[in-house]
């Protein structure tokens, strides 16, 4: 971990560890917070992970005309600063930004020898872009719904059929719907 928060000084930024924080990087700031109540592992993985957010960022500072993970700079300040993720765009934008950031982050911790569980990383990467996937598809699925009802006007009311359905047996583990 210490070779990251190096790098990182080396850029600027300094790392917070806060309990319950979520993890995160704020560029105004330069700071990187991790959440401290997680497993050592588990923090790690999370500081490769937002390191490669860093690296990205520093991509695009670079070369500001350039599409980085989808974006330019100016069009990813943008996004960022109004938080608008209405768009499908912007949502396929994001998770592009995400995938690239396990990737850019994993490039950057082998180059610097940095000793981690390749099995927790893997973990952490499948759980953490698995929710930002449900986040774009339930918005998605939200937007279509309302641009139907804007269209249509609601839905019809519920027929008063007999034949009743049976629920699905549970699968094992409890799932929010969207």
């Amino acid at each position: 971990m210490e070779k990251l928060k190096k790098w990182l000084g080396r850029r600027g930024f300094e790392v917070e560890l806060a309990p319950g924080a979520r993890d995160s990087v704020d560029f105004e700031e330069k700071t990187v917070t991790i959440n401290s109540r997680c497993s050592y592992q588990i923090r790690l993985a999370s500081l490769i992970h937002e390191c490669g957010h860093v690296g990205i960022f520093a991509s695009r500072l670079r070369a500001p005309q350039a599409r980085v993970c989808g974006s330019t700079l100016g069009e990813a300040l943008e996004s960022k600063g109004r938080g608008d993720l209405r768009g499908r765009a912007s949502r396929i934008s994001l998770l592009h930004e995400e995938i690239e950031a396990w990737e850019v982050g994993e490039s950057l911790a082998r180059r610097l020898k940095v000793r981690y569980v390749r099995k927790v990383l893997e973990k952490d990467r499948v759980r953490t872009l698995m929710s930002y996937i449900k986040f774009a598809a339930c918005r998605m699925r939200s937007s279509k719904n309302e641009h139907a009802l804007s269209k249509k006007g609601p839905p019809p009311p519920p027929s008063k059929s007999k034949s009743v359905r049976k629920p699905r047996p549970s699968l094992g583990g409890s799932r929010k719907a969207c």
